[in-house]
Formats: structure tokens, sequence, C-alpha cells
């Protein structure tokens, strides 16, 4: 009987000895044996064929551009908020003091103007990573920069965050305020007052105190303390927005549609969608063929070339949007699980109307025998 150890193969069933020396050779682990296999020139040839690795180095790429692009934004969050709590700290400072510079408003600046610069270089690196997936999703051609597709919105973000005042740079901007009319009768006392002055420094300055309401409709008394400023404030945003939540929630049970009327929705958007994107293949098949055309010629003009190639890319982009835009009448989980429910609910119901018939037509089977049983022994005893 042939030992099962052995591997049953023309080179390895000639004889003991040399089974006996290849069980003397150093046996491989699993992982070894399987990087080998790997190393071999034809498991190399068909990953060179099939181009497996370029493939999974772009998603490789790709994933890191999104994550990357992710960081820039958070960042970029979180440098801008703390550029703003500088800059009203900057002011609180200046207000204090009462002068346009002092030495920690002007290292607040300081500080402001770092945070600006670095927000400016996250912004930019948050365009190179989007144009980098761009370009790994074919959205844009391999040939495309940053500067050459975004450089309007760019240079536009780029002014509005980059807009601060510079340390060194300080003064004062005066500012007029009306707070009554030129009315006669709303400006000129009827009856003498005692006027208050202030003197500070070579100034003199008249005081005058009238009353008015702060409030936001809560009472007639505004509060004094930054906390309950800031309380007060926030419960009339808070009930606003719950009388906002409110109003809102009622339009939109009033406007909710019905089954046949997301059908009929559905149907037209269908059909509205089907045509823009017949009219989007058209633009997309135009544009290959005037480029295709472009390139043919001999006096080709790489301006046009790229503008139409950059027109591809879009025409591309938009097909890719029409897509995965495609209209879908689809249930939400809840109405699928209630209607789940409301299918086993019938199911059982139909189930217990099948037994109470089985039931009651084995007591009418059950009568019928006793009824015979009975006839059959008074016959008997007759």
């Amino acid at each position: 009987m042939m030992d099962p150890s052995v591997e049953m193969s023309p080179t390895t069933s000639k004889s003991k000895d040399r089974v006996g020396a290849t069980s003397a050779s150093p046996v491989l682990s699993g992982s070894e044996k399987y990087m080998k296999q790997l190393q071999s020139p034809s498991v190399r040839k068909l990953f060179s064929e099939n181009q497996t690795v370029q493939n999974l180095h772009m998603i490789h790429n790709l994933k890191k551009n999104y994550r990357h692009r992710k960081l820039f934004e958070i960042w970029a969050f979180v440098v801008a908020l703390v550029g703003l709590v500088l800059m009203l700290v900057e002011n609180e400072v200046v207000m204090v003091a009462e002068s346009p510079s002092t030495p920690l408003s002007e290292a607040l600046k300081t500080a402001v103007s770092i945070s600006t610069a670095l927000l400016l270089v996250l912004i930019v690196c948050r365009y190179q990573s989007h144009t980098n997936i761009y370009k790994l999703q074919n959205i844009l051609p391999p040939t495309a920069s940053m500067m050459s597709v975004y450089w309007p919105v760019l240079l536009l973000e780029l002014i509005v965050c980059g807009f601060h005042i510079p340390p060194g740079l300080s003064g004062s901007v005066p500012i007029l305020q009306f707070r009554h009319t030129v009315e006669a009768n709303a400006t000129l006392c009827r009856h003498p007052k005692n006027l208050i002055t202030r003197i500070q420094g070579n100034s003199c300055y008249l005081s005058y105190s009238y009353f008015y309401d702060t409030s936001v409709g809560y009472g007639d008394y505004a509060p004094v303390t930054y906390a309950g400023r800031g309380f007060l404030t926030f419960s009339g945003i808070l009930g606003g927005l719950l009388i906002l939540s409110l109003v809102q929630s009622i339009f939109f049970g009033a406007l909710e549609l019905t089954d046949n009327e997301s059908r009929v929705k559905y149907i037209i958007d269908k059909s509205r969608w089907d045509c823009q994107r017949r009219e989007a293949a058209a633009k997309l098949i135009q544009t290959q063929f005037r480029l295709k055309k472009q390139q043919q010629q001999h006096g080709t003009n790489p301006r046009l070339v790229e503008a139409l190639t950059l027109h591809l890319f879009e025409c591309m982009e938009h097909m890719h949007k029409f897509v995965r835009g495609e209209p879908r009448n689809v249930r939400t989980f809840e109405e699928e699980m209630d209607a789940h429910i409301g299918g086993l609910l019938r199911d059982m119901d139909d189930m217990q109307r099948q037994e109470d018939a089985v039931l009651a037509r084995i007591q009418d089977k059950i009568r019928r025998l006793n009824a015979a049983c009975d006839c059959i022994l008074s016959s008997q005893a007759s």
C-alpha cells in the first residue's frame, strides 16, 4: 500500500531513496512559498500584461489625494477660525487701550499675518489635491494644471481670505452716527437742563444721557452682564429656529407627495433625464469629432486643440454626472419595512383562516362520524 505522504506524480514515485533525499531538504513555510510564487516570471508577466499594479497604484494615489484634500480643508477651517479669534482679541485690546497701536496689538497682528499666510498655503494645496483627483478620475486631461483650470476662483479666494491689516499699519477712522432726526420738535429742549461736561486731556466733552430699549422682546430691562447678554441672544436665536422649524415641518407635511404623485414625478424626471443625456452624448461625440479633425490637419492651432481637449473632458464629466444622477423611484428603508411587515401580517391572516377552515371541516367530520357510530350501535342493540 502506498504511503499517503508521497506525492502522486511521475517525478516523486520513482524510488524511496529519492523521497528520502527530498525530505532531507529544508522545508519552506507557507508565506515563503507564496512570495516565491509571486516572484516567478510568469506571475510578473501576468501582472505586467493586466496592468494590475498600475491600477493599484492609481487607486492608492486617489485615496491619498482624497485624504490630503480632506485634511487641507479641515486645517484651513481651523486656521481661519483662529485668525478670526485673534482679530477679535486685537480689536478688544485696541478698544480698551484707546490707542490705535500697542505692543500687544502689534504682536496679535503679526500672529494674524502668520495665520493668514498659512491659510493661503492650505488653500493652494487643497486646489492642487483637487486637480490631482480630477486628473486621476479622467475628468481633466493629464496635462492640465491647477492654474490653467481654477485660476479665477483661486485668485478670488486668495484675495478674499488674504485681506487683513498687516503689522505696522495702524490708524483711526471717524464714524458719524445720527441717532436723532433733525426735526425741531425732537431736538429742542422745552425747559432748562443741567448739562454734564467731562474733561479728558486737552478736550472737553458734553455728555447727554437718554434711554432706549435694547431688549429683544422679553421685557423692558436689558441685561447688563456679558453672560446675561449672551444667554439672551442665544435664547432669541434658539426661539427663532424653533418657530422656523415648526412652520417648515407644517409646510413639508402639506407638500409631501403621495405614491401616485411620486410615480408621475419619476416618469417626468426619467423622460427629462433621457433627453438631457442624449444631448450631452451628442455634444461629446461632436467635440471628439472636432478634436480629431483638428489634430489631423497640418497647420493645427495648439490653443484650439487644448481648448477642445478641455471641452471634451468637461463633456465627459457631464456624462459621468448623468450616469450617477439617474432618477430612481426607490422607497425608503422605513417604507420597505412597512411593506414587508404588512405582507407578513397578511400571510399570517391567510394561514389563520386556512387553519380555521381545516378545523371546521375536521369538527364536521367528527360530528358525522359520531352520528354514524350512534346509528350503528342503535341498530345492533335492536
